[in-house]
């Protein structure tokens, strides 16, 4: 990969082009391949979901027995689906967040590829989850990851509106509401850890489920923001 340019370089935008009724330039060609780059690694973790949905080792000379053992595969599935959505809902995220970028530097770069480490990390435990029955650690193994997911998301954000690498630039209304917005889907994970050792864990995984309303509760938040910026 070659050089990448600094953030001063022509291939960046200027403070003064990042107004609202400015028009937007070409993003340069290293920054699209850090973006098509972070899109395959997240296509990678989500193929990899696909590993554990197999069966079982021997002969299926009946119907009823190859029924019996696709059974005992549910929770493989149950565990897939979770992860395939959890996983494409924080790829939604990265990708409305990075849709907005037009410069970045070294720093946001390095924050990308945490935020990949995470991706990448959760086939393990939903291997964890799917090949345990209602264990709590399981459970919490899952959720912490995807906690973790969540806090490199607001690194990400919190360092694009520091470093004022988003077009147009956000406003401390508009940031405080994003942030506030982002920092549900790690809380949401955080707060399951403790449900599944005292509730159990069948119903940290229905807590789980609250996340699901998040993006379309952004999009509309965002569409007023922008909006009235």
């Amino acid at each position: 990969m070659g050089a990448l340019p600094s953030p001063t370089q022509p291939s960046d935008i200027p403070a003064s082009a990042a107004g609202a009724g400015a028009p937007r330039r070409s993003r340069s060609p290293e920054l699209e391949r850090v973006i098509v780059f972070t899109d395959a690694v997240v296509a990678i973790a989500l193929t990899l979901l696909v590993l554990d949905l197999r069966l079982p080792a021997g002969e299926y000379r009946t119907d009823a027995s190859l029924q019996v053992a696709l059974g005992g595969l549910a929770r493989n599935f149950f565990a897939f689906g979770i992860s395939f959505t959890v996983i494409s809902v924080w790829w939604w995220t990265n990708h409305r967040m990075f849709r907005r970028v037009y410069r970045y530097d070294g720093g946001l770069l390095a924050l990308d590829i945490a935020w990949l480490a995470t991706i990448v990390f959760l086939p393990f435990p939903t291997s964890v989850l799917s090949n345990t029955s209602g264990l709590p650690t399981a459970t919490a193994l899952y959720a912490c990851a995807n906690g973790a997911v969540g806090l490199a998301n607001l690194a990400l954000l919190v360092y694009l509106r520091r470093r004022a690498l988003v077009e147009p630039p956000m406003s401390a209304t508009t940031f405080r509401m994003r942030l506030s917005v982002t920092a549900i889907f790690p809380a949401v994970f955080f707060l399951s850890v403790p449900i599944a050792y005292r509730v159990g864990p069948a119903e940290a995984q229905y807590f789980w489920f609250l996340a699901a309303v998040i993006p379309w509760v952004v999009v509309r938040i965002e569409r007023r923001l922008w909006r009235d910026a």
